[in-house]
């Protein structure tokens, strides 16, 4: 089952690429899986996001709102994602040093 998150990630595909071929070849999907799955994402918020035509792709007012927020969203998923996977990687925390104090300076 393909959750909301990956119809959403498919559908800022589709905008990015500006063709559902490109973005099947580059999701591995076929271009008619890639349709069927804008279709049951448009069915689920109930609003057309992408106007289609033979030619070119163009986002509704819905369109455009739904692929910023997207956008924004696959934006701190991967920060997050990056963040969390480097805090084991990175020296973290204070570092304390004792050494004995010298009296005299030496010139």
């Amino acid at each position: 089952m393909v959750s909301q998150f990956e119809h959403a990630m498919l559908f800022k595909c589709i905008v990015d690429q500006q063709s559902f071929a490109k973005a099947a070849e580059h999701s591995g999907l076929t271009p008619s899986a890639v349709s069927k799955r804008l279709a049951k994402l448009e069915a689920s918020l109930g609003t057309q996001l992408i106007h289609r035509t033979t030619r070119r792709l163009a986002l509704t007012e819905a369109g455009q709102y739904f692929y910023e927020k997207v956008a924004r969203l696959q934006h701190e998923w991967t920060s997050t994602w990056d963040e969390t996977a480097s805090l084991n990687s990175e020296l973290r925390g204070t570092l304390r040093i004792a050494a004995p104090k010298r009296c005299c300076a030496v010139f």
